[in-house]
């Protein structure tokens, strides 16, 4: 199940809370069936999801993989987002033997591993409370909205 945006959506202002929203009438869910979405699941992804499940977290696809699907194209890299922390997640991964590369993304809560030929990146599903420059301060999240 993909959960979008409507490409011409509107955000609003809410006044009592000071932020932008979105009114939920933008989004809208669907399931997807095409054939480059089935080509993901290959026994790479099975095996990680696997591993997410055992350690009760959820995964999901996210960024331009998303994209590439809805517009009928295989994507060429995967990028998930997930309820795990940074932390839970590198040892995961040290525990299942999954090899991660590229440090300099965790300080932004960005985790990049290697698993069966595959370089994805994983990233905590997160709220910015405030933006300043390139170091975001990260509320984390779970997905209970996105059922």
């Amino acid at each position: 199940m993909l959960r979008c945006l409507y490409h011409w959506h509107r955000p609003v202002l809410n006044r009592r809370w000071s932020r932008l929203c979105l009114p939920k009438q933008y989004l809208f869910t669907m399931k997807l069936q095409s054939p480059e979405f089935q080509s993901l699941f290959t026994e790479g992804l099975k095996s990680l999801t696997e591993l997410f499940v055992k350690e009760n977290h959820e995964l999901r696809i996210a960024g331009g993989a998303v994209r590439d699907l809805l517009n009928g194209v295989k994507p060429q890299d995967i990028d998930f987002a997930t309820t795990a922390t940074p932390t839970q997640m590198k040892e995961m991964f040290q525990s299942a033997g999954i090899r991660m590369i590229n440090n300099r993304g965790e300080k932004h809560g960005t985790i990049t591993a290697r698993f069966f030929y595959h370089t994805c990146m994983y990233k905590p599903c997160c709220f910015f409370k405030a933006w300043h420059r390139r170091h975001p301060n990260m509320k984390l999240l779970s997905f209970p909205s996105w059922r």
